[in-house]
């Protein structure tokens, strides 16, 4: 009886040890037991209702759904164990004074919680495997339960590198002999609550799902530590906790939040084209698909479609439908169960505001996500500046719905992080990317991916710092078997091949890899198919339009010949659009011009001022422009407007760029038809008289060591292959010298359909033919930093070739990008927030101009260096920022330098700024005498911002038409 007593008493003790130690004390004091079991009943709960993750899981460790269920569970729950730390706990001594614990002279430890408890853990299964409580595989089992717990004690963004000595802690009293037998038990009472007494998972197979794992890890301590977890700092027997009020929590939360790891929506049946795009059609009748649309439905059914891991690669020309082609694609992968979600990724801001407007339109009746689910999804715009955009956020509205939903919907918006949790998602293809990083919280991208389409549009758009992390990325969709879309009017072979052999990697395709560069390059339009079958490529036939229409391109060697030109065409009542290749060179021509009222367009305008001018665009030269508007009219505009509009200009001028970019830009010209006034043509046939392309370049037949910087010494920074340059302008300028050119077609003019590919493949081939000699230098130093970025992002990326640790350790002493700066680009453009005084109190320049922004939002403007303000305005900084802004703009304030402007008369504001960007470049440090240069900061509405330099004390002299006119 004595001894029955004593048990008793040293399991009461235990017991209140156990409930000894916090875990949240933010809001009020949680105790670290509960705090554990809320976070594994959140991953319980999204089992629950996501039993085919449970069984992909399982599956992929080589452990039945219960065995792995029990792993799981206990492996989470131990996630913040490092906290039964004295050390840590003395983080919060009221909360550990309410506790009872003596914390004197004890200093909050210096390891962070996370490398404690995996030191810890390891400890325990290391020299007390037999009495831990968890499952004994012997001496070969022990890297596996390390790899395990690394990944669940990882959960704070990133692996645990380089663990703390446990013998160290207990010296330093950061860690007691207290704190070991409590976190003995908390292993123990874990793990039998959950009832993990067996299975080890497989190794192989750890390693190939570690970065899932450590994302879903992560995700559930985020939910597991909200508010929807009431706090609780009595102890209670843990398994009445945790079916009494920690699973029926998550299971609520949940219902609520719906992040897409968790949850799937009732996919509607397979629809035909005619079906799903209704809109499409004319005067009532079904919708004709393009000869892709058509293909694509054909080919993307139960019967057809080959099984396991899919990469489709869509070639076509501008206008040929391949959005709706890929939208038809991810509905019909959705229908047949072999994806629950999509995520569609853009090159920029603009063109993935103007993709998610195409689907989620509500105000005008269109709704992707309605033709997908028979519920409603939650679908979210993903990118930095998505605020600006007018319903960025799609938000359930369907009657019945419990309250919540906005809640929901705000939890996803409130971090770029979360987006891809969503059900579905259009944004830029940095959203995704981040998830190849080795950054802060790329797994949980990567764990919102999971079972979704990813679709990336103008997949040629990306230079290869970009292509290396997208490589990374479609190894881990194919090694996780999710399908992949990926679209193009301009894509090279070699960067084709690329691509299949990355995403073949991923499935383990050894032999289908081996096969990329077996692939037919002439072929033209093109979908290929890649699954584990082979590679399947199917040509198509062009669609009737301006591609299977001549174009002939036209030489101009100087500003004057465009000049004469253009007053010729604007004189016949023409409307011309001129793409210039940097911001400098097109308020140059527009100040040059400015007789002729010219519109210009880029992308360093305040937002109000910019969405002003977008309207004017798209009214002059724009798919619904009338005769009235467009005639006469010149607009002049960088790549702002290469894709994200649907412009149609009757005549165009081009800068010479990369072949690419010069497609895209042609896109632009006489994309719909028209009758020679510029009303639409009611037949659809082409009428506007014929004329040419006029071509800016530099003289193709006088090449030199500085040949393309002669005539565009801006772009030259931008565009630095000479060589490739070169073989554009020859090309587009004597078509019949295009190599592998079909016989028969003219040779003074381009027929995109069948010279595109020739065209594209001469310009980016390998080893460039027939270049002159002179431009060799300018060719190898651009090759060289092409080497450069490729090696940049072999650095930053994970390969995904071995187990999430592994990778990360292998970045040794490299700087690591952050979620604040997640380098998904080399370049990164800059953003300045405006701010006037002189003219009453300080003031944001923007504030009020669009109701839909905050102050803050609407002052933002981009930037092409990095500016500060000048030394001594703080004064002005600190009266600006609390006059009246609330606690988010205050953030928001707090993230862009203020560069203060006064207003100088005609719609004009100036004021001089500290130029940092040189000083970024070469290193220099903050505050030496190569650190900063003063400049003069401009901006105009009609013209947007300038930096210029400090030595031009006044701008070029303006015509009086040039202030506010639009």
């Amino acid at each position: 009886m004595r001894r029955r007593n004593m048990r008793r008493n040293a399991q009461v003790s235990v017991m209140a040890d156990m409930f000894s130690r916090w875990g949240k004390a933010r809001s009020g004091l949680h105790l670290l037991v509960f705090h554990l079991l809320d976070v594994a009943a959140v991953l319980d709960a999204g089992f629950e209702r996501r039993p085919a993750l449970l069984a992909r899981l399982a599956d992929g460790l080589g452990l039945d759904r219960d065995a792995a269920r029990a792993m799981l569970l206990t492996v989470l729950a131990l996630h913040d164990i490092g906290k039964v730390a004295t050390g840590f706990q003395a983080s919060d001594r009221e909360a550990a004074g309410a506790l009872g614990l003596a914390l004197a002279g004890q200093e909050r430890m210096r390891e962070h919680h996370s490398a404690v408890g995996q030191a810890l853990l390891l400890r325990l299964l290391t020299r007390h495997r037999a009495g831990s409580g968890l499952p004994d595989g012997g001496a070969a089992a022990l890297p596996v339960m390390e790899a395990l717990f690394a990944l669940s004690t990882g959960h704070h963004g990133r692996p645990v590198l380089g663990l703390p000595k446990v013998s160290l802690l207990m010296e330093t009293g950061a860690l007691t002999d207290d704190d070991m037998d409590i976190a003995a038990t908390l292993v123990r009472a874990v793990a039998g609550l959950f009832g993990w007494r067996q299975g080890i998972p497989d190794r192989e197979g750890l390693t190939r799902l570690s970065p899932l794992l450590n994302g879903l890890f992560t995700l559930c301590d985020w939910l597991g530590s909200s508010d929807h977890f009431a706090c609780r700092n009595q102890p209670q027997e843990l398994r009445a906790y945790y079916e009494g009020t920690a699973l029926p929590t998550a299971r609520r939360m949940l219902d609520t939040i719906r992040p897409t790891p968790f949850g799937r929506l009732t996919p509607r049946p397979p629809a035909g084209f005619a079906a799903l795009f209704p809109r499409l059609g004319r005067d009532g009748a079904p919708a004709v698909p393009t000869p892709l649309q058509a293909l694509a439905d054909r080919l993307f059914t139960a019967d057809a479609l080959p099984d396991g891991p899919l990469l489709t690669i869509i070639e076509d020309l501008p206008g040929a439908g391949k959005t709706e082609a890929g939208d038809l694609i991810t509905h019909r992968l959705i229908a047949l169960d072999r994806a629950d979600g999509a995520y569609v990724g853009l090159p920029t801001m603009a063109t993935a505001d103007a993709a998610f407007a195409r689907r989620f339109d509500r105000d005008g009746g269109l709704d992707f996500g309605a033709a997908l689910f028979t519920e409603v999804p939650q679908v979210v715009l993903a990118h930095s500046r998505r605020h600006r955009t007018p319903g960025y956020a799609v938000t359930p509205t369907r009657a019945g719905l419990e309250e919540g939903e906005g809640y929901a919907l705000d939890w996803f918006n409130r971090s770029s992080r979360r987006a891809l949790l969503t059900d579905l998602g259009v944004g830029t293809v940095d959203q995704a990317l981040a998830g190849a990083l080795r950054a802060r919280y790329a797994t949980v991208r990567l764990a919102g991916l999971w079972r979704k389409v990813l679709l990336v549009d103008e997949v040629h758009a990306y230079d290869s710092y970009m292509q290396t992390l997208l490589h990374a990325l479609l190894r881990w969709q194919g090694r996780m078997g999710d399908p992949v879309v990926l679209m193009s009017a301009t894509l090279p072979a070699r960067l084709r091949q690329d691509l299949i052999r990355a995403y073949a990697e991923g499935a383990g395709w050894a032999d289908v890899a081996a096969m990329a560069e077996r692939t037919r390059p002439g072929a033209y339009p093109l979908l290929t198919l890649v699954s584990g079958q082979g590679i399947a490529q199917h040509p198509l036939a062009p669609v009737p339009g301006p591609g299977t229409r001549p174009v002939r391109f036209e030489a101009a060697h100087d500003l004057d010949t465009v000049e004469d030109r253009l007053r010729g065409w604007l004189a016949q009542g023409r409307c011309v659009l001129w793409f210039r290749n940097t911001v400098g060179d097109a308020v140059a021509a527009w100040e040059r011009l400015c007789d002729l009222d010219p519109l210009l367009y880029h992308a360093r305008f305040l937002p109000a001022d910019r969405s002003r001018i977008e309207a004017a665009l798209l009214d002059a030269v724009g798919k619904d422009s009338c005769p009235a508007a467009r005639r006469g009219r010149l607009v002049i505009a960088t790549q702002a407007a290469e894709q994200s509009l649907d412009l149609d200009a009757d005549e165009m001028v081009i800068d010479l760029a990369p072949a690419d970019a010069v497609v895209q830009r042609l896109g632009r010209r006489r994309r719909h038809a028209r009758m020679p006034d510029g009303a639409p043509a009611p037949d659809g046939v082409e009428r506007r008289p014929d004329g040419p392309v006029l071509l800016l370049t530099p003289r193709p037949d006088r090449p030199g060591p500085a040949w393309y910087r002669s005539l565009f010494g801006g772009a030259a920074q931008i565009y630095a292959d000479d060589a490739r340059l070169w073989l554009t302008a020859r090309c587009l300028l004597d078509p019949g010298a295009i190599p592998g050119r079909r016989p028969g077609l003219p040779p003074d003019a381009l027929i995109l359909a069948d010279d595109l590919r020739p065209l594209i493949e001469a310009v980016y081939a390998a080893e460039p033919a027939g270049v002159p000699d002179a431009l060799a230098a300018r060719h190898l130093a651009a090759e060289g930093a092409d080497i450069s970025r490729k090696q940049r992002g072999r650095v930053a990326r994970l390969s995904f070739r071995q187990g999430l640790c592994e990778e990360w350790a292998q970045s040794g002493e490299q700087a690591e990008p952050t979620e604040d700066d997640p380098r998904t680009r080399l370049i990164d453009s800059h953003t300045v927030l405006l701010a006037t005084y002189g003219d009453g109190p300080p003031r944001f320049l923007g504030a009020g101009d669009d109701r839909a922004l905050s102050v803050v939002e609407a002052s933002e403007c981009r930037c092409p260096r990095r500016l500060e303000p000048l030394r001594g305005q703080e004064a002005l900084v600190q009266q600006l920022l609390t006059g009246g802004l609330d606690d988010t703009d205050r953030r928001k304030a707090g993230r862009a330098p203020v560069i203060w402007l006064r207003p100088a008369g005609d719609g004009l504001w100036r004021g001089r700024a500290l130029d940092l960007s040189d000083a970024e470049e070469t290193g220099s440090r903050p505050g030496s005498p190569a650190a900063a240069t003063e400049v003069i900061v401009e901006y105009c509405r009609t013209r947007g911002l300038r930096v210029l330099p400090q030595r031009q004390a006044e701008p070029p002299a303006r015509s009086g038409k040039e202030a506010g006119k639009v």
